[in-house]
C-alpha cells in the first residue's frame, strides 16, 4: 500500500475552494510496519479530535497531512528519531508547530 487516501479522495473542491476531508471523531491514528507507505494524503486532512498519531517502521512516509489548524486538540507524535528527521513539511510555521509533540519509541 502506497497512500491510504489516494489523489481526490481525500478533497471536495468547488468553484471557490479546496475543503479537506474530516475525521471529527478520531482520537488516534497508529500506522505500523507499512514499509511501502508514500503518502497518507496529498492533501491536508482535519482531525480536530486527533490526541496521538503514531508512525513505526514506515520508512517512506515523509510527509504529514497536517496544516497549522489541522490537528487543534493533537498532544503527540510518536515515531522513531530518523524518521522524524526525514519529514517534508510546507513551510517552517507548520514544522514548529509540531516538533514540540514528538517523542521517540
Amino acid at each position: 500500500m502506497k497512500k491510504l487516501i489516494d489523489g481526490e479522495d481525500g478533497v471536495v473542491e468547488d468553484e471557490a475552494s479546496t475543503l479537506a476531508l474530516s475525521f471529527p471523531k478520531l482520537k488516534s491514528i497508529a500506522l505500523f510496519h507499512l514499509p511501502k507507505l508514500e503518502s497518507i494524503c496529498e492533501h491536508p486532512l482535519l482531525f480536530p479530535s486527533l490526541k496521538k498519531l503514531s508512525v513505526s517502521i514506515c520508512p517512506h512516509l515523509k510527509k504529514l497531512p497536517l496544516e497549522i489548524n489541522s490537528a487543534p486538540d493533537l498532544e503527540e507524535i510518536e515515531g522513531e528519531q530518523e524518521w522524524w528527521d526525514g519529514l517534508v513539511w510546507d513551510d517552517e510555521l507548520i514544522k514548529q508547530k509540531f516538533v514540540t509533540l514528538h517523542s521517540t519509541w
